[in-house]
């Protein structure tokens, strides 16, 4: 397990949300449990030639990780963003930069779609 990670003032720029939903407890740790998962119909594509990514999912309720490696992504990370293709809204992400992870909260039957760039 990871350890928690603590928020200061100015860290809610990192914090995704989406249709007000909130995802402050996922950046504080809380997020650690049995419930990390991705959930069903997951894919992924990375265009090497540009530096662009897409992770698609169908949320299953719990919190996902995608690691997003310093050594590929040495400039930081553009282009982050999370939207729900269909299903219910309230999906929702954390960038947490120094772990090189963002965590993602989709609730059940969402279908997501994560893109970034580097």
């Amino acid at each position: 397990m990871g350890r928690a990670v603590r928020l200061r003032r100015g860290d809610r720029r990192r914090v995704g949300v989406e249709h007000g939903a909130d995802c402050l407890d996922i950046g504080r740790g809380h997020w650690h449990g049995r419930d990390r998962r991705a959930g069903s119909a997951p894919s992924f594509t990375w265009d090497a030639t540009v530096g662009e990514g897409v992770a698609r999912w169908t949320g299953e309720g719990g919190v996902s990780e995608v690691v997003l490696p310093a050594r590929m992504f040495s400039g930081g990370i553009s282009g982050l963003s999370l939207e729900t293709v269909e299903g219910p809204p309230g999906a929702c992400h954390f960038h947490d930069e120094g772990r090189g992870e963002v965590r993602v909260r989709v609730p059940v039957g969402a279908q997501v779609e994560l893109r970034f760039a580097r």
